[in-house]
Parts: structure tokens; sequence; C-alpha cells
């Protein structure tokens, strides 16, 4: 039996750039509904930034609710089947 637990599901997306706006990525918290939306990071590939956006929309929704554990650091992730984006889940223990 394994004491691995996992976190809320994060849902990224990639948000491509418009005449006014750089590309960005949102992520979505898919027990509450609450989003983020952060600029693309150049220095970072696709992965990581999608990973960027569920740790600050992770870390956002942790302190809003008084949560002063440290943020998660492990996650599991799978692509979406539009290959647009990705879910996330932090992990108590790394796998």
């Amino acid at each position: 039996m394994s004491n691995t637990t996992y976190q809320p599901f994060v849902h990224t997306r990639y948000l491509g750039p418009t005449n006014f706006r750089p590309a960005r990525v949102k992520a979505q918290h898919l027990s509450n509904g609450q989003t983020l939306i952060i600029s693309w990071d150049h220095a970072l590939n696709a992965l990581d930034n999608h990973l960027a956006a569920a740790q600050a929309l992770l870390a956002e929704v942790a302190t809003a609710g008084g949560d002063t554990r440290e943020p998660a650091t492990d996650f599991v992730c799978c692509g979406t089947q539009d290959s647009r984006g990705y879910i996330f889940t932090a992990t108590t223990k790394s796998v």
C-alpha cells in the first residue's frame, strides 16, 4: 500500500499571443474553478511554463485558505486530449 496522496487537479492551457497580449498559460483549479493566467516565460520549455502556472495557482489557493505549509514540489502530469495543455496534481511523494 502506498502512502502517496494527491492534491486537487489543475488544468493548464496555452493561450497564444494576440495583437494586444503576449503568449500566456491559463491554470484552472478543477475543484473550485479558480483561475490564474501567467505570461509565457521564453527561458522555460513548454512543460515548465505549464508547471509554473500550476504551481502559482496552487500557491495562491493555499495562501487564500490560510495554509502555511511549504508548497508542493512534486507533481504528476499528463497531456490533454487536445494537446493544448496538461493536467497536474501535486503529490506528497516522488513517483
